[in-house]
């Protein structure tokens, strides 16, 4: 498990990625980063709830199928948690061989923003990133306006 307890400076976002096959480590891997985007790895769900507890991550692409914890699993806790050092409302991103309606939908269920096929390519996954980091961009700024305007009033 690779991880930095502090957000890095440079890149577009920092994205955790929970992932347990090697192969799909390095695919990711050079998808996300010629995008612009820095990237700690994690192999299943359980390091990657203790990668949100010490790291700053924008972001999560959760397999949905792996040892010892799911992505499922995982990302359930991630909704629920009532961890001060976890941010339940991260965007997470489902990276899954299920291709099935009902699968896709567990995703949805267990609080994933989006589910991106595998295999994927750059032109399938880097799209899905940039539209939930935006919308999550979108929800801080008007929490934070939110915010402001109360201790105005």
């Amino acid at each position: 498990m690779s991880q930095s307890p502090e957000k890095p400076e440079t890149g577009l976002g920092h994205i955790l990625v929970a992932e347990d096959d090697v192969v799909a480590q390095m695919v990711v891997k050079k998808i996300v980063e010629q995008a612009g985007y820095t990237m700690d790895l994690v192999a299943d769900g359980q390091e990657a709830i203790e990668a949100l507890e010490v790291g700053q991550y924008d972001l999560v692409l959760m397999d949905c199928l792996m040892p010892r914890m799911s992505g499922f699993e995982a990302s359930a806790i991630i909704r629920n948690t009532e961890s001060p050092d976890i941010n339940s409302k991260i965007p997470i991103i489902a990276m899954t061989g299920l291709t099935e309606e009902e699968d896709q939908q567990r995703c949805i269920d267990a609080g994933m923003f989006e589910v991106v096929s595998k295999p994927f390519g750059p032109e399938a996954l880097i799209p899905v990133i940039r539209h939930c980091m935006s919308k999550n961009e979108g929800t801080d700024a008007a929490s934070k306006q939110a915010e402001v305007e109360d201790t105005q009033i």
